[in-house]
């Protein structure tokens, strides 16, 4: 009997049934993700100073993965950038780009699903807090609609592990666990930054 993985956001349409190879990748990497969104839920966005670090620590998150991701989704996640650059801008706050990492290609493998998965996932995830954000507040990250819907992602997804061996597959959460701890630094370190300017200001 196939086992149901389905790792979807709740706004997202329901996700195709998974294969047994893989498991429920929501289930390998649920402590991971609790883990950044509690540093997240700290941070409250209709504070412009919340908002801005909750903005910068995706883009930061999000730059550092740019040479782990799947070629499929550049046009996707580079248009996040840009949206996170506009954002951050628009808020008067600086869009620092730190040097890019140099692309690999990683076209062939698996781990490159993991990230493109965290990535895709975190952003939805950030639009069931889109209420929270005060009127006014640029949001176009928040607003981008993705060339590759959330459901073709999963299902091609489902479609390339299906032609892989368990412990290939494996390979998918330890991309997702990179991904995840790259968010988890970059929230951590904004709630640190937004907590020591609270001090100062004291």
């Amino acid at each position: 009997m196939q086992r149901r993985w389905s790792p979807k956001p709740r706004d997202a349409e329901p996700t195709p049934r998974g294969t047994p190879k893989l498991g429920t990748l929501r289930e390998a990497i649920r402590r991971e993700q609790r883990g950044v969104d509690r540093t997240l839920s700290l941070l409250v966005l209709t504070e412009r100073a919340d908002y801005v670090a909750f903005l910068r620590a995706h883009f930061t998150a999000l730059g550092s993965l740019a040479n782990k991701w799947r070629e499929a989704d550049r046009a996707d996640f580079e248009a996040m950038l840009d949206c996170l650059r506009v954002d951050l801008r628009a808020l008067g706050a600086d869009a620092d780009d730190a040097s890019p990492p140099p692309h690999r290609n990683l076209a062939m493998s698996l781990r490159t699903w993991g990230v493109g998965y965290v990535i895709r996932a975190s952003r939805s995830a950030c639009r069931l807090r889109s209420n929270q954000i005060a009127a006014g507040f640029a949001r176009s990250y928040l607003d981008y609609s993705p060339q590759i819907p959330w459901p073709q992602f999963l299902a091609d997804l489902e479609l390339d592990v299906r032609s892989h061996a368990p412990h290939e597959v494996e390979q998918v959460i330890r991309g997702a666990r990179t991904a995840l701890s790259a968010f988890a630094t970059a929230a951590a370190d904004q709630v640190a930054l937004r907590d020591t300017s609270l001090d100062k200001s004291l």
